[in-house]
């Protein structure tokens, strides 16, 4: 066994194989992760400009505070769920590949982009929405959170709970989906 020092040469033959069914899978996640990254920026940029608008003198700490806490969410999601798993789903099954695991079949990444990437886009639209919807009704002059939280999709609450709800299920199906076949694809090793 060598050092891990010690040089290596790499022929062609080292290159990992890529199966054909992984290459439209790798340029979705990628380009996905990448609208999410510029997506993530100007999510900042929102939150600091929204943020200079609610005033300490006009409205208090603990308002401003809550004014503009989902906003701050919002900047963590879209680079997390939009970008950061997207990239390491990538990498980690590229990984396995050149661990000599077993691929994954063109059906289950079809199951996975079909499901997490929709739960993502509806996951960092709610909480865009969410996140507006508290600065503008605090700059409007309410002070009541529980009205400005009631008052989401127009105080329907039967549409707050399904899309809540939706959404984060959509998603994290496509997370399980992956770790499932992630999993099984690393203990069932192909044959030399």
């Amino acid at each position: 066994m060598r050092s891990l020092g010690a040089r290596q040469r790499f022929s062609h033959t080292d290159v990992v194989q890529t199966p054909e069914h992984y290459r439209p899978f790798y340029r979705l996640f990628l380009r996905f992760a990448l609208i999410m990254l510029v997506y993530g920026g100007v999510a900042g940029i929102l939150f600091q400009e929204l943020t200079h608008s609610l005033k300490y003198a006009d409205i208090g700490p603990g308002v401003r505070l809550e004014g503009v806490y989902h906003l701050a969410l919002l900047h963590g999601h879209a680079f997390l769920i939009g970008a950061v798993m997207p990239i390491c789903w990538v990498a980690a099954l590229h990984v396995a590949l050149a661990m000599d695991a077993r691929p994954v079949s063109a059906r289950a990444l079809r199951w996975i982009a079909w499901t997490y990437l929709p739960g993502a886009v509806s996951v960092v639209g709610l909480i865009t929405y969410k996140g507006m919807h508290y600065v503008l009704s605090i700059r409007a002059g309410e002070r009541d959170f529980d009205v400005i939280h009631e008052g989401i999709f127009g105080g329907a609450r039967v549409v707050r709970g399904i899309v809540y709800g939706a959404s984060h299920t959509i998603a994290t199906v496509g997370l399980v989906v992956f770790a499932w076949v992630y999993w099984r694809s690393l203990r069932e090793r192909s044959e030399p």
